[in-house]
């Protein structure tokens, strides 16, 4: 099939010299926009991409404005790669097409609409994936994003048009380009607005002016374990009998919803804070600094890379490991520690910084790391680090030391307490590098798994009320179990529920939006009082950058980093 003959280029300068002069006013369709309007439009397609991208990463950061002309500096040439890449495979495919028989009218309605969702997926990997904690938020920033690609699409079918010869369909009038203009134009706007919007905190009730909260009356310890599944429980009591793993496997149990992901981090602090990662806050392990500066941001996997590779050869872009310092919701013990009651935390994801609690902490930077600095470890248990980490030299069997030493304090103390620990031994020593035979991995985890059961049996005989928390190897749904669970109760729960039901059997009012599981203690359907806990407390000393990179690689060789 033969194409139109396209106008030379006298031809369409001649036109546009009778249209100034007004000689072509009536029926006849404008000309084809020339090289220079077709570049402006380009340019600012390209910039409202950049910023609904910008937009979609740091809506409700509360971003400088340094902040966001450096990430859209940062994006902007990636943004503009892939418009380039996308046009040059649009053409070619549009000319393939046509030559097997495709009408160029169809060919070009067909490829733009694929362009509206190429564009929708693309800006979407920002303001679905970003860290977006408000839905009204989530809701404008994704509207930006639709506008952007439906004037990117109606942009490429006429592209496609005239490349393709179709002369009198490829232009647009006027009026419909000034439309275009101050639609792309609003949503560069709204997208910059997005990203300097104040950030969101999303708590049911505002913060009390005084906390008041009955003194703590119980003892709560709760391990979690890294690397443990439900159906192992069965498997050991059988493996070793007279250890008592028959037992533990015999305890009430539930199945944690809504809290599995890839990163470990992210299901314990989700399960700490008895909320998704989407309103607690913390969903990625690393930040990316650009051009130099101290402050980094959070990009989604699909921007991170380009991002990263493009900047990173000319030392301008690094990334770092990322702190909880963004966290927004507290965590079981801060709550516990609010209300008044002693604290013993060891390990536990989210606990780094270290912040302002009644109580101890070890957080994940010294426990998986040994680091003793005042961001890692309160003052009084720095030397039970640095002892543990000389000893056991590394992860798997360091933490073992650590966590056997806090429930000797913790089986010492009197009175109410809550114990937070995570075990990772298990889950290490299973992807440490050597035989992969089942009897050299089962050689390698029974020392583990002799401390783990050590440390249950002396929490038990101090009176505290255990519960058990483990992740299966990989991203399964954890479990939770507890010999004070009713055999009568539900099998799932919410990570809410769960932090209801341990700040209930410490006597404390349990936070807005849980509610405690069945226990043998009380029943489930019994009126308790709730309770706005407030924000996380603020850190004792913000990491320093050397802190933040020392740890990030920590991560990467453990395997916690992708």
């Amino acid at each position: 099939m033969s194409e139109p003959a396209r106008p030379s280029a006298d031809l369409l300068s001649a036109r546009r010299q009778l249209e100034r002069k007004g000689y072509l006013r009536g029926g006849l369709p404008p000309s084809p926009p020339g090289p220079w309007r077709r570049a402006v439009d380009g340019a600012l397609w390209w910039a409202a991409a950049t910023a609904t991208l910008v937009g979609g990463v740091l809506a409700g950061s509360g971003a400088s404005w340094s902040d966001v002309a450096a990430l859209a500096l940062a994006v902007a040439p990636v943004v503009g790669l892939a418009i380039l890449a996308a046009a040059g495979a649009g053409r070619r495919l549009a000319a393939w097409w046509v030559g097997w028989g495709g009408s160029p009218q169809g060919v070009a309605a067909a490829l733009g609409g694929v362009a509206v969702l190429a564009a929708a997926l693309g800006l979407g990997a920002g303001v679905w994936f970003g860290e977006i904690a408000s839905d009204h938020v989530r809701l404008l920033a994704g509207l930006n994003g639709i506008i952007c690609a439906g004037i990117a699409g109606l942009a490429a079918r006429r592209g496609l048009q005239r490349a393709l010869g179709v002369t009198a369909a490829s232009v647009s009038s006027v009026r419909t380009r000034s439309c275009e203009v101050i639609a792309l134009l609003a949503v560069s706007a709204a997208g910059t607005g997005l990203a300097m919007a104040p950030p969101v905190r999303p708590s049911l009730f505002p913060t009390p002016a005084g906390f008041a909260a009955p003194p703590a009356s119980g003892r709560v310890a709760v391990v979690g374990v890294d690397g443990l599944g439900r159906g192992d429980l069965e498997a050991l009591a059988t493996l070793f009998p007279g250890e008592g793993w028959e037992q533990v496997a015999g305890w009430g149990w539930v199945e944690v919803e809504g809290v599995a992901a890839p990163l470990a981090a992210v299901t314990w602090t989700s399960i700490a804070c008895g909320a998704p990662p989407r309103q607690h806050g913390v969903s990625v392990l690393e930040e990316v600094q650009l051009f130099g500066r101290s402050s980094g941001v959070g990009l989604p996997a699909l921007l991170r890379g380009p991002v990263v590779a493009l900047w990173s050869p000319l030392s301008l872009a690094r990334v770092v490991a990322r702190p909880a310092l963004d966290r927004r919701l507290p965590t079981l013990w801060e709550m516990a520690s609010r209300a008044g009651c002693p604290v013993l935390v060891g390990g536990w994801w989210g606990s780094w910084p270290v912040r302002q609690v009644l109580g101890e902490v070890v957080s994940e930077r010294a426990w998986l790391g040994g680091a003793t600095g005042v961001d890692a470890v309160t003052p009084a248990l720095a030397e039970v680090v640095q002892a543990a980490w000389e000893r056991g030299r590394q992860a798997p069997a360091a933490t073992d030391l650590l966590a056997a030493e806090l429930v000797r304090r913790a089986v010492a103390a009197q009175g109410p307490a809550l114990v937070v620990l995570w075990l990772p031994g298990l889950d290490l020593s299973a992807r440490l590098p050597g035989d992969t035979g089942p009897l050299a991995v089962a050689a390698r985890l029974h020392p583990h798994l002799q401390v783990l059961r050590g440390l249950l049996e002396r929490l038990a005989e101090a009176g505290y009320t255990l519960w058990l928390v483990a992740r299966p190897l990989g991203s399964g749904a954890p479990f939770a179990a507890s010999a004070s669970v009713s055999d009568r109760g539900r099998r799932r729960a919410s990570s809410a529920d769960l932090v209801a039901t341990w700040l209930n059997q410490l006597g404390l009012p349990p936070p807005v939006g849980g509610t405690p599981l069945s226990c043998n203690q009380g029943g489930e359907g019994e009126t308790l009082k709730t309770a706005d806990y407030g924000p996380p407390p603020p850190p004792v000393e913000r990491p320093s950058v050397a802190s933040a990179t020392v740890q990030r690689e920590v991560l990467r060789n453990l395997g916690y980093l992708r």
